[in-house]
């Protein structure tokens, strides 16, 4: 039994050591992290024209426009999730309506 012990010992620390001294390839470029690098999905004036006027025709039905300055892009993200449904808005008039709302948004 101590001879079996000692000879699984002796194998794991042969390739234990083996591994440890194999030869490490180092990349020779680092992917960026840097979010000034990363690109904003680039949307249309189309699609931005398109939105302001879903947004004027949908969202004067219930309420007051507010306008995009008011809030941030977060908060516009909330809000358009929000009422989309309720101004019956399929996903590609939602994504037009955010795009207008995002582009004027308060910084």
């Amino acid at each position: 039994m101590k001879r079996i012990y000692l000879s699984s010992v002796v194998v794991f620390l042969t390739i234990t050591f083996t591994l440890s001294c194999a030869s490490k390839t180092t990349p020779t470029s680092t992917p960026s992290t840097d979010v000034s690098v990363v690109s904003k999905p680039v949307i249309s004036e189309a699609a931005i024209l398109a939105g302001h006027q879903l947004f004027d025709q949908n969202c004067s039905k219930c309420h007051r426009l507010f306008s995009p300055t008011e809030f941030n892009g977060k908060r516009w993200v909330r809000i358009i999730d929000e009422m989309a449904p309720r101004a019956r808005l399929n996903a590609e008039d939602k994504s037009k309506v955010l795009a207008f709302v995002l582009s004027n948004a308060k910084k």
